[in-house]
């Protein structure tokens, strides 16, 4: 039985359900109050932390092209539930909303296939 590394709401990414990402990408951007006062001090205030996930694909059949698409086309003002597993494997879950989708087509005779497919993610 494969662990799964990431799911989309109910859908899990373990290859059988929808394609293996060739990797999850976490990063946490920190949201700061800076300000310098009259004697020149620098006072840094984390305000709040945000989390960003960089999902890629190497290359995705047009099946799995349209599948990925509509899995994360989403304009649900709640976003997407996503549960993946961070640098230190722990399962983390938060509420994303789709920043964006980038790709490009791999056209080979008359078949087309999409690589570097990468979706992402921000945290509402």
């Amino acid at each position: 039985m494969n662990k799964v590394l990431l799911s989309v709401g109910t859908t899990d990414f373990d290859g059988r359900q929808a394609p293996l990402p060739s990797y999850v990408m976490p990063k946490i951007e920190k949201i700061k109050n800076i300000q310098r006062s009259i004697g020149g001090t620098l006072h840094i205030d984390i305000a709040a932390a945000k989390r960003h996930l960089e999902i890629m694909f190497e290359l995705l059949s047009q099946e799995q092209f349209d599948d990925i698409r509509n899995i994360f086309d989403s304009d649900n003002a709640e976003g997407l539930s996503i549960k993946y597993f961070d640098r230190r494997g722990l399962a983390d879950d938060a509420r994303f909303y789709v920043d964006d989708i980038t790709y490009e087509p791999w056209i080979i005779g008359d078949i087309i296939k999409w690589k570097n497919v990468v979706v992402n993610l921000l945290e509402i």
